[in-house]
């Protein structure tokens, strides 16, 4: 049997090759729950089966004391164990959509928050899974510059009385120009964009772990996006975006049960 082992634990008791690429994991993201000394929960937590499966958001709302989120199973393990998605593979049935309200401590962190939802999709999903490194022989890596990264750090936006995650956005083309938007951004966030944008894997491995706040023109041609591009674009951000062909980290997903609801 594949024993799932809480995120923090897998990495305290491992040790990585340079070559692995697991630094986007966060140390922060680890400490969390070791500065506790046992595994976080939500206070409360209600999850359903959504009975509109067409309905989903991407990010959650999370306000003082509550985190609610629509949104399908991968999703949410892309959240909780701080992957990208297409680093997560295994069973079918990771598309369906839930419901999930649950209660958090007033002062909780997002990475606390992340930890919390992790030991709440082991439980109810009973979920087993095992990490595996595979060669990837496609897609994009983005990395810091040699002149390091030229982003303001990021000034959340707490006024409407809800926790600010931040979000990548990249509004329809003006004529030949295109504004990539980040606000209080993730280097995830980036790069799962860029993903989308792009139709191919792009590896986070700038070992950036602040949100930012950017702005970036990117221009445009008539063939389109195209990986030099916005090659170009994240240039003035001090980043690299370089074909990658190596060792990536898998979460590989063995079971998942029907839901435990309550």
């Amino acid at each position: 049997m594949v024993v799932a082992l809480p995120l923090s634990v897998f990495l305290a008791a491992t040790v990585y090759s340079p070559t692995t690429c697991i630094a986007d994991l966060a140390p922060v993201y680890a400490a969390a729950q070791a500065q506790t000394g046992r595994q976080l929960h939500f206070e409360v937590a209600s999850l359903k089966l959504a009975v509109d499966q067409d309905v989903i958001e991407n990010r959650p709302k999370r306000s003082v004391g509550r985190f609610r989120w629509n949104t399908d199973l991968l999703t949410m393990l892309s959240y909780a164990y701080y992957l990208e998605l297409w680093r997560i593979s295994g069973k079918s049935g990771l598309d369906t959509i839930y419901i999930l309200d649950a209660t958090i401590p007033p002062n909780a962190t997002q990475d606390q928050v992340r930890l919390m939802l992790e030991a709440l999709l082991t439980e109810r999903f009973h979920l087993q899974f095992h990490r595996e490194t595979k060669v990837v022989s496609e897609g994009y890596s983005l990395s810091v510059a040699k002149g390091g990264p030229k982003l303001p750090v990021g000034k959340p936006n707490s006024e409407s009385g809800e926790f600010d995650d931040g979000y990548v956005i990249g509004p329809r083309p003006v004529a030949e120009t295109m504004l990539l938007r980040g606000h209080n951004a993730s280097m995830l966030q980036l790069a799962a964009f860029l993903q989308r944008h792009l139709g191919t894997n792009v590896l986070d491995r700038t070992n950036l772990a602040e949100r930012y706040d950017f702005e970036l023109t990117c221009t445009l041609d008539e063939s389109g996006p195209s990986p030099d591009l916005v090659g170009s674009c994240i240039k003035q951000a001090g980043l690299v975006l370089r074909k990658y062909k190596g060792p990536v980290e898998f979460l590989v997903i063995d079971h998942v049960g029907s839901l435990v609801e309550n």
